[in-house]
């Protein structure tokens, strides 16, 4: 009995969650820390699904590697690969990890927004690395108004989400 509701009820959760914490029903969690979740995960499907139409299918699109949000990027709605994924560039499933430590503070350094990260420097880092689009959230520090984010326009932009073309002469 204990088995089959504890497994009811996480079927619920998995269907219901999002929605009831949107409405302020239940807790905030790491991946919906706010009550936008439902119009955040909207703007991103729809940036994703443009992006799509907009890039070759050899493109790579690049979100933050941090992790402090639930982005529907690794595979869902992007259909590109992305450069840097998590701390181990995903070497973990094959590849040299040498070379992820520094592609990881460089991706990091970009959505971390600081006052020494420019859009020149964004270029340059993307062009070196071959990323073709910079996906920002407003949960990514980038988002801040001092930051690179505000000095170009992007190809896309909502309330709470931002996409980039660093202009990478490979696409």
């Amino acid at each position: 009995v204990l088995g089959v509701l504890g497994t009811c009820y996480e079927v619920v959760m998995l269907r219901t969650y999002y929605l009831l914490n949107d409405a302020d029903i239940v807790w905030p969690t790491k991946y919906a820390p706010d009550r936008s979740f439902g119009a955040r995960a909207l703007e991103l499907r729809r940036a994703y699904d443009a992006l799509d139409h907009i890039l070759p299918r050899t493109a790579h699109v690049q979100s933050s590697p941090e992790g402090r949000y639930f982005n529907f990027y690794f595979g869902l709605y992007s259909n590109k690969q992305t450069v840097v994924g998590d701390r181990a560039c995903g070497a973990v499933f094959g590849g040299d990890p040498a070379p992820c430590p520094a592609a990881y503070a460089e991706v990091s350094a970009i959505f971390d927004g600081g006052l020494n990260v420019n859009w020149e420097k964004v270029r340059d880092t993307c062009r070196r690395l071959s990323i073709d689009a910079l996906v920002v959230t407003d949960f990514d520090r980038a988002w801040g108004s001092q930051s690179w984010a505000w000095q170009t326009t992007p190809v896309i932009s909502g309330d709470h989400v931002r996409v980039y073309l660093p202009g990478d002469p490979h696409l």
